[in-house]
């Protein structure tokens, strides 16, 4: 059987219709749908749980995760731990799927190989949804750098390799890092697209651009960066024990506010797999600092990971963002929240010391 996952949070629901309207029409229903629900405000919550019922294939889970930062690794996961299926297809709630979508996965899925599909883009105006396929010669297809809208494992392979890297937030390249991995694990990369359809239904947008210059934390872009070339070769990740752990309000993670952090105000929850005595942030912060170095000197990335500007980037202070995201980078179940004014950083009480 097929489990397809999928990560949601504060969308329209009208997507969510005509998403599961396409795997509803299905000519082999050899599959479960997991959608996770990240958080979302109690009005979208109770919207897209109404629409889940409508459909016996579909089961909703929600994650009390509300106030954090998107993590569509950390939503997968959680899908992937809920799933029944031998193998597992990560997609996305704005996909329509060719009505032969699943019966030709099942046809030629095997277990030495990972499959990816390209898409069409639907533009804003569209409308007819009836008969889609017929339609496809008129719409833009992506290339092979649009790899999260459909990726398909077997299950057995993405537990080995530890799932989604949770280190990713907010946006991009989690999906190319899985496929980075799958490669250097063994698996062969196979496109579908000349076997199924995908569709990409139109939403509002901004540039990726705006996104790392707007939606994200200063030099947080360039850390996805850092950690994804340097990480290329370690095919395991989240080594610990509670990834894709599923939270409820009772067992979610507390918040503690740090107005200082420093080496005697900083909480330490230290992680029994990974030190055996609290490492103090000072050194963290070398870690990465070293860690800088290294790349610039060895000229291991591309430009690109610093065209904000590395003298910029390099010679800012390390602040607190960078500093909890240190502690994430070192797999220590930590995360953090910018509400606009103030950081706020949280660690699972599950794990204290």
């Amino acid at each position: 059987m097929i489990s397809i996952i999928t990560g949601y949070k504060n969308r329209e629901t009208s997507r969510i219709n005509r998403h599961l309207e396409s795997l509803k029409n299905q000519t082999n229903y050899d599959f479960e749908y997991i959608l996770v629900d990240y958080g979302s405000d109690d009005q979208y919550s109770q919207n897209v749980q109404s629409i889940c019922k409508q459909y016996s294939f579909v089961k909703y889970i929600y994650t009390d995760t509300k106030g954090w930062l998107w993590n569509r690794s950390h939503a997968l996961n959680t899908g992937a731990r809920a799933a029944k299926g031998d193998i597992l297809m990560f997609s996305d709630v704005d996909m329509i799927y060719s009505t032969n979508f699943i019966s030709n996965i099942n046809e030629v899925f095997q277990e030495q190989r990972f499959y990816q599909c390209k898409f069409y883009l639907l533009d804003e105006f569209f409308n007819k949804y009836e008969d889609l396929e017929n339609q496809k010669g008129a719409f833009k297809m992506t290339d092979e750098g649009s790899k999260g809208a459909c990726q398909i494992l077997s299950k057995n392979v993405f537990f080995e390799i530890g799932g989604f890297d949770e280190f990713y937030h907010i946006w991009g390249r989690e999906d190319a890092d899985l496929a980075n991995r799958l490669k250097v694990y063994g698996l062969l990369e196979t496109w579908i697209e000349d076997r199924v359809s995908m569709f990409h239904q139109w939403h509002r947008s901004i540039s990726w651009k705006k996104i790392i210059s707007e939606k994200m934390p200063f030099g947080f872009w360039e850390i996805l960066n850092l950690h994804f070339y340097l990480s290329k070769k370690d095919v395991i990740r989240n080594r610990n024990s509670y990834w894709g752990e599923l939270y409820s309000t009772k067992n979610r993670n507390y918040v503690t506010k740090l107005t200082e952090f420093n080496d005697e105000k900083a909480k330490y929850y230290n992680h029994e797999d990974l030190y055996n005595e609290p490492v103090a942030i000072g050194k963290l912060i070398q870690d990465v600092q070293s860690g800088y170095s290294v790349c610039i000197k060895k000229q291991d990335l591309p430009k690109n990971v610093f065209k904000r500007g590395k003298t910029q980037l390099y010679q800012q202070k390390v602040d607190l963002i960078v500093a909890v995201l240190i502690l994430v980078t070192k797999k220590i179940n930590a995360d953090y929240y910018d509400n606009g004014e103030e950081y706020y950083f949280w660690l699972n009480q599950n794990h204290e010391k």
